[in-house]
Order: C-alpha cells, then structure tokens, then sequence
C-alpha cells in the first residue's frame, strides 16, 4: 500500500486506519501520485408533480488517477434509465448519460498529530455525451427523459476538508456554468454541501482485515438560475431546494460501502415543475 493511500497512513501512523467520506459529493483527502481510485454508486430516485411520476435509476463510475501528492484528475459517467408516468402514459428511455471530467488540487494542507486539515479547488467540464433528441412513438421525449442536454459546461469549486481518528467532515461550494444548445440554455447553478461522518464501531471485521463503521450525515442547498430559450427567461423555471441525505459507510483500508437516503427539506420550485420526492444510493469505492 502506498504511503498515502488513505491519510492515516501519514498523519495518524496507523497503517490500518481506514477513514469514510462523503456519499454525495466530493473530497479534499489525497489520492496517492499514481493510484487509482474506482466508486461505483447504484442511485434511485423519483420526482412527482399533481399529475406525472418521474423513475430514474442509475449506474454512476467515478475514477480518480493520481498524478502527484497534491494534482487529481477525476472522470464520471452515468448510465442509467428514467421513466415518465402521466395519467395511463407511460414513456421511457435509457442509456448514457452526460460525462464529467475534472482536476483538483490540494492548495492547503495542514498536517497534525491525529489530525488534518486540507482545502482544494476542482475544475472541470460536463461533456454533452448523452443524447437530448430521443424520440418514441409519440414524438420528441421531454427534456426529463433526455439521457444529456447537449450543452457543453463548465464547474468549478472548492471542497474542504478535516479529519481524526473519530469523525471527519467535508464542505464543498460549486457553480456550474451551463452552454446552450439550439437557443436553449439551462440555468446556472450553485450548491453549497456539507458532510459529518462520525464513527460508531472500530474493527467490526477483526483485527487481521480491520474496518470501521461511520454514521453519514450530508445537507446541501442549491439555487438554479431561470433556463432562456434564445436569451429569453422561461418564467416557470429555476429554484431553489435543500436536502439531508443520512448515511452508513463501512470503510477499511481498500474500500468503502455505502448506502444513502436523501429526502428533500425545503423546495421553492415552480408548481409546474416534477419535484424530487427522494433517492436513495448504494455504493462502492475501492483503491488500487
């Protein structure tokens, strides 16, 4: 295992540390110059309105490579399915989705006995690898069943971290900067997360393959700018909603599972608009 596979390994001096992190977003904790890091997640969710029933489940691969102590680069990409329901229609559609890619770097790092502090901005892009102008029988899917947008985007951020041999806790603030595609142009959107992980049980699977057992819990708040159709303001679009997501990580030195439920807390949505009702995610992460 190489020294900085995971950050006990430097900071606290205990080769079997295994630490969690966040279900739904990202982390400031290094990746080894040359590991690999590979997270699977398993996501279901619906959405409702008065009058439809939105289904969408998903297999999301998240990679991270190494390419120093401080510089990450980072790969996403969904498959998944989603299927509308409104009054007896029932339309669906499936495939890839849109990819992200993205690089972070440890800008900040603050080592203790113990402990650490690092804090590190990310950049990226979304590619418009999925399809937005699937059709079936009854014509041009709506944009919710779209597997992409078509746009090409950008995001960046920062995300912040702290950890001990008890508990650890993440923050991360994003802005995503939506292109347009054919006139259409989504809104922009902030989010601002938080994660708390706290561990409940120390080697639950003995001393010879030592793991720990984390209660997760993850908040966030998002805003989303107006979508414009050829630089007009579509009225009915847009928002803002915050979540809580509780959570169960069992970590150990090479992998962590998980399994999440986030529930919406608050939503201030157009009434017009399919709203998330929850979704749940069961995940994997593993290093290499």
């Amino acid at each position: 295992m190489k020294n900085e596979t995971f950050i006990a390994a430097i900071i606290f001096g205990l080769p079997s540390m295994a630490i969690a992190a966040p279900v739904t977003f990202n982390t400031a904790l290094p990746v080894s110059k040359g590991e690999v890091i590979v997270r699977g997640q398993f996501i279901y969710s619906t959405a409702s309105s008065s009058d439809a029933e939105l289904d969408r489940q998903q297999i999301v691969i998240a990679s991270g490579y190494g390419i120093n102590s401080k510089l990450a680069l980072f790969a996403v990409i969904p498959v998944g399915q989603q299927q509308l329901q409104r009054f007896a229609q029932s339309r669906q559609s499936s495939g890839v989705g849109d990819s992200r890619v993205f690089a972070r770097y440890t800008l900040l790092q603050r080592d203790q006995l113990g402990s650490t502090f690092r804090i590190a901005p990310f950049v990226g892009v979304k590619l418009p690898t999925g399809k937005n102008s699937i059709v079936d029988v009854t014509g041009v899917l709506p944009a919710a069943l779209q597997t992409g947008t078509g746009s090409l985007d950008g995001f960046g951020g920062v995300v912040a971290t702290f950890a001990n041999t008890k508990w650890q806790s993440d923050s991360q603030i994003s802005y995503q900067f939506n292109g347009s595609n054919s006139g259409l142009q989504i809104g922009d959107a902030l989010r601002i997360e938080t994660s708390l992980q706290m561990r409940l049980h120390d080697r639950v699977l003995g001393n010879q393959n030592p793991a720990y057992l984390y209660a997760v819990l993850e908040s966030g708040y998002t805003t989303i700018a107006k979508t414009r159709i050829n630089g007009v303001a579509i009225t009915a679009s847009g928002g803002r909603s915050a979540y809580i997501a509780p959570a169960i990580q069992l970590a150990t030195k090479r992998w962590i599972a998980e399994v999440s439920l986030k529930v919406p807390l608050w939503q201030d949505l157009p009434v017009t608009d399919i709203t998330p009702d929850f979704q749940t995610r069961i995940g994997l992460r593993v290093n290499y």
